[in-house]
Formats: structure tokens, C-alpha cells, sequence
């Protein structure tokens, strides 16, 4: 019963509890850290996804290789960045080490009174001990153990990487069609969404009579008219194929002005 009462009466000293907050807030530092670096990462990912697809059109199996590539990509990010950095030891005797660096006079006192409040030191004496505690508790009672921490370029960070986040949201709320047909063909494999295209071909007499399929009588001539919106070709070709024989080919359309191109 007596060892219990000594042992959390240790755990409660002064200096452990400093350097106990010293610890949450070092972890909290990391975790804003990780985050800003994996939101930054993150963004520059899925703008380099959009912009690959979005040039080359990429198919449906290297749109999903790609998919996998930014699901690898983003799980080591969290891992490395975010994950590891939260979950590593910060043994309190370490960060004794780094706050006698900012205060060298304490001559290693800091140190030896962790050890010996945490039991890892079986040197000397109770009384010893004691005189090291109370030496390194006087010694350190006017340090800030914050200023360990550099508290500056993780906020400078964390800034960044909002701006980078605030960023990507904006061209999302933007952009909402081009973000929607990304989503769609880049994260949930879309076999049907296309991008727009620059010029659309609108077909007479198919589109008029919004069908496929046009019967003519035999022997008589196809008309077909080809109306273009967007960017204006300057040239336009027709390919054809005949069912039940092997005639095929390609025909250059007659350009009437004004976006429009004839075959007869």
C-alpha cells in the first residue's frame, strides 16, 4: 500500500507533468504537421489525376491502374505522414534532452531527475535523488518547455496546406461539372461518362429524325449534312462500311461555310 501511494505520488511530480504536457503538445504539433503536408500532397495528387485524364481521355484499364497508383500514393502519405508521426515515443527523459538544450546550465540535472522519478535510475541514494530532484526543479521552474517546439513553421505549414485545401475546394464549387465528370471517370470507374468534347457533330437527317437508321429507296443518293458547334474543323471525312459485303472506305465532306460540310 505504501509503495502505491509513493509511486503515484511520483507520477504526479511537477516536472513529470510539465514534460507530460510538453508530450500532448508535441503530438498535437505532429498531427497539424502531418495534416498539412497530407492535404497538400493530397490536392497536388488529384489535380495531376485530373489533368492526365482530362488531356489523354485515358480508358477504362489505365484509369483504374491510375486509381490504384493515387489509393497507394494517398494510404503511404497517411501512414508516413500522419500515422507514424502521432504514434512514435517521446520517452520523457528525451525531451528533458531537448529542453537542456535550450537551457545548457542545467548540466544534465533535468535529465537525472527524470530518470530518478521514473525509476530508471538505481544510482545512489534515496536522499541523492532526492537533491537532484529539487536541484532540477528550481533550476527549471523559469523555463518555458514550449520553446522546444517550433511553433512558427507548424503554423506556417498548417497555413499552406489550408490554403492548398481552400484552394481545391474553391475549383470543386467552380468547376462542378468537371469535378463531377472526374469523380466519376477517375474514382468510381465511369465506363459511360465522357468529356466534353471541343466540337460536336450534329448528323441530318439522323439527328432530325433522331434515329440510327434512315431508309432511302434503292439506286437513289444519301444526303448528309454535318453541322459542327465548338471549334470550327477546317476539314471533315466520312467513313463508311457496307453490311453482308467488304466495301468499305472514307470520303472528304464538301465544306458549305459556316460550319456545315455536305456528302453526296
Amino acid at each position: 500500500m505504501e509503495q502505491t501511494t509513493a509511486t503515484r505520488r511520483t507520477n504526479q511530480h511537477v516536472l513529470l507533468r510539465r514534460l507530460g504536457a510538453l508530450r500532448s503538445r508535441t503530438r498535437v504539433h505532429l498531427a497539424i504537421d502531418g495534416v498539412a503536408s497530407t492535404c497538400l500532397a493530397f490536392v497536388s495528387i488529384c489535380v495531376a489525376s485530373f489533368g492526365v485524364d482530362r488531356i489523354f481521355r485515358l480508358p477504362l484499364g489505365q484509369r483504374a491502374f491510375m486509381l490504384l497508383l493515387l489509393a497507394l500514393a494517398v494510404g503511404t502519405l497517411v501512414w508516413r505522414r500522419l500515422v507514424a508521426r502521432v504514434r512514435v515515443a517521446l520517452p520523457l527523459h528525451e525531451l528533458a534532452r531537448q529542453v537542456e538544450k535550450l537551457q545548457p546550465s542545467l548540466d544534465w540535472r533535468l535529465v537525472s531527475a527524470v530518470q530518478f522519478l521514473e525509476g530508471a535510475d538505481p544510482r545512489g541514494s534515496r536522499e541523492l535523488a532526492g537533491i537532484v530532484v529539487e536541484q532540477a526543479e528550481r533550476a527549471a521552474s523559469p523555463l518555458d518547455f514550449t520553446r522546444t517546439l517550433d511553433t512558427n513553421a507548424v503554423a506556417w505549414r498548417a497555413a499552406r496546406g489550408g490554403v492548398v485545401l481552400a484552394c481545391g475546394l474553391a475549383l470543386v464549387m467552380g468547376f462542378p461539372d468537371a469535378a463531377k465528370t472526374w469523380f466519376l471517370r477517375c474514382i468510381l470507374l465511369s465506363s459511360t461518362e465522357e468529356w466534353p468534347k471541343n466540337t460536336r457533330l450534329h448528323i441530318s437527317p439522323y439527328e432530325e429524325r433522331r434515329t440510327k437508321t434512315v431508309a432511302i429507296p434503292r439506286g437513289a443518293d444519301l444526303a448528309i449534312v454535318v453541322t459542327a458547334s465548338g471549334d470550327q474543323p477546317s476539314r471533315m471525312t466520312l467513313s463508311f462500311e457496307c453490311e453482308g459485303s467488304k466495301a468499305h472506305g472514307t470520303r472528304n465532306l464538301a465544306s458549305l461555310g459556316k460550319n456545315r460540310f455536305r456528302y453526296l
